[in-house]
């Protein structure tokens, strides 16, 4: 890990008097820390690995544990679900979507907390340990998505032409995620209740989205999944690869495209607040 030896000096004054200044040392501290990210990435990634014997099977058991459950559930007639598509196929998708999201939401904190030791003594960006992080996430995704193919063969079930799309879908729909992520780093830092509630608050809401259901088109319980503003992420990133519709496209894209901007917002927040969260964190 190559670090340079500079001195940083933290001035009293605001930073935000300079937002020009602010943001153009953003940027260029992240194009600097370029050859960081991918060296703590592929640390991060051999560290994960490097005890397990199972590997890459250990990514791909929630979304399959928690498809079996729920077939399970249907199979003896506790819960009753009709879908477009074979209800396996349905689920599998729908809870591989979702907890990705999920990852994508809590890798920000955890990259940031995993780096306290190092950017705490030494001249490095923080928001270096936090993009390694997300990467890691999206290689993580990939892993859980190749899994669908051969589940398709299984099935005989053929994708539309819209499958396509589905990066551009679930890179709006993971924006979301990354941003909540993000602006939750300066107090999930400080607290770690903000994590645990965090992480618990975002597997709830998997019950009001259209993960192990299709989406309800009438009372309370159909209006408030209409309404959650994951709904359009999971169901438009679903469509693609089965249906082909493109019900939830421009709700999903503006909804993402806020979640970006929430991201850079986010961003140059943690760059204001990065020398008091040092100092509250006693390093």
């Amino acid at each position: 890990m190559k670090v340079e030896n500079t001195t940083v000096v933290y001035s009293a004054e605001p930073s935000l008097r300079h937002p020009v200044r602010l943001v153009s040392g953003l940027i260029h501290d992240l194009a600097r820390a370029k050859e960081l990210i991918w060296s703590i990435f592929l640390r991060d990634l051999r560290a994960q690995f490097r005890q397990s014997i199972l590997g890459y099977f250990w990514l791909l058991l929630p979304p399959v544990a928690t498809a079996a459950v729920w077939l399970l559930l249907q199979s003896q007639k506790v819960l009753r679900v009709e879908t477009e598509i074979p209800y396996p196929l349905f689920i599998l998708i729908g809870t591989t979507i979702w907890i990705s999201f999920v990852n994508f939401v809590n890798a920000p904190l955890l990259g940031f907390n995993s780096g306290k030791s190092v950017y705490s003594k030494l001249n490095v960006s923080p928001e270096a340990f936090v993009i390694s992080s997300i990467l890691r996430a999206v290689l993580n995704t990939l892993v859980r998505v190749t899994i669908l193919i051969p589940v398709f063969i299984w099935f005989k079930f053929t994708p539309p032409a819209t499958a396509f799309l589905f990066p551009i879908a679930a890179f709006f729909f993971f924006s979301i995620g990354i941003a909540i992520g993000i602006l939750c780093i300066p107090f999930g830092s400080l607290f770690t209740d903000i994590g645990n509630f965090l992480r618990n608050f975002i597997r709830l809401l998997m019950y009001i989205c259209p993960v192990i259901y299709p989406i309800r088109k009438a009372g309370w319980f159909g209006e408030l999944m209409q309404k959650n503003p994951f709904t359009p992420g999971v169901a438009w990133c679903r469509d693609l690869i089965t249906t082909g519709e493109m019900t939830w496209a421009l709700p999903t894209i503006v909804i993402g495209s806020i979640g970006l901007l929430l991201s850079f917002v986010a961003f140059v927040f943690l760059r204001v607040a990065r020398p008091h969260l040092i100092a509250r964190l006693g390093m």
